[in-house]
């Protein structure tokens, strides 16, 4: 990370103790968030998909895969944060906020379709933020 929180392989500077003690209190709040996404995503997200919309098997294999997608791009996301000099403490809350939004949207709307795109973006999202979160550990612990 650069001045600005940009991504900087080179950069050693230590933090400081209020620095890791702020990470670790709102790491702490992101952490139960994440908790509450991965528990909808191997539990609820299938359930739903059977009981209440009663989906084949490729609907429910698509739902399965969105966590992969995720991983699968976040090279792409890691290095267009980079490329923009985005700050990764920014982009990851907008990627999480991406990923919300979807789940949210999902819940407003009962259709099959929108269930599916809600749910592999939201699962996405909350996979392809995992480098941007990694960068922040390094940086601030």
């Amino acid at each position: 990370m650069g001045a600005a929180g940009h991504i900087n392989r080179a950069e050693t500077v230590e933090p400081t103790p209020e620095t890791v003690r702020r990470t670790f209190r709102r790491e702490t709040y992101r952490a139960i968030a994440s908790g509450v996404l991965e528990s909808a995503s191997t539990t609820f997200l299938l359930l739903i998909a059977v009981r209440y919309f009663d989906c084949g098997q490729t609907v429910k294999g698509l739902i399965a895969s969105g966590g992969s997608l995720g991983l699968i791009l976040s090279p792409v996301v890691v290095t267009f944060v980079e490329n923009r000099r985005t700050p990764v403490n920014i982009a990851a809350s907008w990627v999480f906020a991406f990923g919300a939004a979807a789940f949210a949207l999902i819940g407003m709307i009962p259709h099959v379709s929108v269930f599916l795109f809600g749910g592999i973006l939201g699962l996405s999202c909350s996979t392809v933020a995992i480098p941007l979160v990694t960068q922040i550990y390094q940086r601030n612990y």
